[in-house]
């Protein structure tokens, strides 16, 4: 007799999205990075380094990293869908279109798996 798998285990979905998210989130604030310093002196160390700061900040915001809130947890996949899709706009506008679509692609594909593990899974991404 055979036994029946399921086609993945929650834990090695759930570890993959925090992998990519990760991930994610680092290519995002040096997307933010790159496309201010493209800016003309002085602005490019303002814009470089202000805009992934306050990233970052509200990214801290939208997140909820330092606390474990339920109320929020159904806005988080979308939210991070829109500011890797900025991410990916900034890299564009600094001429670097081939990152720029994978990093569009990667983080819609994580934001869907995001929202199925918290659909499905119930697992808080």
């Amino acid at each position: 007799m055979s036994r029946r798998r399921g086609a993945f285990p929650p834990q090695l979905l759930t570890g993959v999205h925090l992998c990519v998210a990760f991930l994610l989130e680092v290519a995002m604030v040096a997307a933010f990075c790159v496309w201010g310093f493209k800016f003309a002196a002085p602005w490019n160390y303002v814009v470089g380094i202000g805009v992934p700061a306050a990233v970052v900040v509200l990214w801290s915001f939208i997140s909820g990293a330092p606390c474990d809130a339920q109320d929020s947890v159904a806005v988080i996949p979308p939210v991070s869908l829109l500011i890797f899709l900025l991410a990916a706009v900034a890299l564009a506008a600094a001429e670097l279109v081939a990152p720029a679509i994978v990093l569009a692609v990667v983080g819609a594909a994580n934001a869907g798996l995001g929202l199925y593990l918290q659909s499905v899974l119930k697992v808080r991404s």
